[in-house]
């Protein structure tokens, strides 16, 4: 072993030396491989990037393909950004979207998401409890929600207009039960058809950052009145969302809270249905349309901490459901519990590639690889 001499002494290189030495050689080695997928000068209000993406869920299966990340510096203390997404998957999925969180004036918000999907699907029977897929088909989906916001004076308020577009095709439906075969082939034939909304939205943001706040709180509201083309009234069903977060920072570390209810009313497309499954809500539930109802509320805390150079980690907790009956929305509910893995995109930004595994209290789980935080 090599020996160092320091002041007439002899000293031993510890072994806690030894391994901070090989994990800033190797932090030094990854950072020069991703400063080859980035684009991000000191001199620039711009930055970009492209990851590989590479994820697994229940529905989709293994999906790989690449993740264009475009962010820029706002006006405001929010970060602008649009993230896309190019995804194939092992289920013969394909996927192409945009999330666009745009901060162009001081009181300007534009935000909004376009997705496109094509992927051999699973159909479940309405109910809570614990289920077997009951069908299989071809599932193309179409969707867009842009919005614009103005913000109220000088206050952290701010409102405007909604557009909502969600198309959807359910083709070559295949009952595991026969006898059921006429039945779900019925429900998915009147949800396939394109529907059209328009509503307001409302939002309170007093968070220090959009993409990992510390502290302050997010309230936001949105009704939309829906004409769905199976039907010939102008408007034939409506929906409501509330979703309220708050963060609270304890030194280095950041606990989350969000309470989000939704529920529909009138002839709603299955697709359309209030759910609290999904990628950012019950991280347990790998299919968003296993559980649905006129109603649906979820609730979740999470504890974030950074960890070293780019990575932090969470873990995370919540409850909810979804149902038809109000009486029933606490009945039986659904818990979850999970951990996750943070990857800063950019090194002074506080956007994260995060990924989630989640297990449920009804047999579900999920592991999910996505941008931004869930709440």
């Amino acid at each position: 072993m090599m020996l160092v001499e320091a002041q007439g002494r002899v000293v031993y290189p510890t072994t806690a030396d030894t391994t901070q030495n090989v994990l800033d050689r190797l932090i030094g080695l990854a950072e020069k491989v991703l400063d080859l997928v980035t684009y991000n000068p000191d001199s620039s209000r711009y930055s970009f990037a492209v990851y590989p993406a590479a994820s697994y869920g229940h529905r989709t299966g293994l999906e790989v393909g690449l993740m264009p990340i475009m962010q820029s510096k706002s006006y405001t203390d929010r970060q602008s950004s649009i993230v896309m997404g190019l995804l194939v998957s092992t289920k013969k999925m394909w996927e192409v979207q945009l999330d666009m969180d745009l901060y162009p004036t001081e009181d300007i918000t534009m935000v909004g998401k376009i997705e496109w999907m094509r992927l051999p699907d699973e159909y479940y029977l309405m109910g809570n409890g614990k289920k077997d897929v009951a069908a299989e088909m071809l599932t193309r989906t179409l969707s867009a929600n842009p919005t614009m916001m103005m913000r109220v004076g000088k206050s952290n308020w701010e409102a405007g207009p909604t557009l909502r577009y969600y198309y959807a095709s359910y083709k070559d439906i295949e009952a595991r039960d026969e006898a059921q075969q006429y039945q779900i082939e019925a429900l998915l034939d009147n949800s396939s058809c394109s529907s059209f909304g328009l509503g307001l939205r409302v939002r309170r943001d007093t968070r220090d950052n959009n993409d990992w706040p510390t502290s302050g709180s997010l309230f936001d509201y949105e009704i939309d009145g829906w004409r769905n083309a199976n039907y010939g009234k102008f408007l034939n069903f409506m929906t409501m969302t509330t979703d309220y977060r708050k963060y609270f920072s304890l030194k280095k570390t950041v606990l989350a809270a969000q309470a989000y209810i939704s529920n529909a009313s009138g002839k709603t497309p299955m697709h359309l249905l209030p759910t609290f499954g999904g990628t950012r809500l019950d991280r347990a539930v790998g299919h968003n349309l296993k559980y649905l109802g006129d109603i649906a509320w979820f609730t979740q805390v999470e504890w974030r901490t950074p960890l070293f150079w780019r990575l932090g980690a969470t873990v995370f907790t919540g409850v909810g459901k979804a149902t038809d009956a109000a009486k029933e929305a606490f009945k039986d509910a659904h818990g979850v519990i999970g951990a996750g893995l943070r990857f800063k995109v950019f090194p002074k930004s506080g956007m994260n590639i995060r990924l989630d595994y989640g297990r449920g209290t009804h047999g579900d789980h999920g592991f999910y690889l996505n941008v931004k935080e869930a709440f």
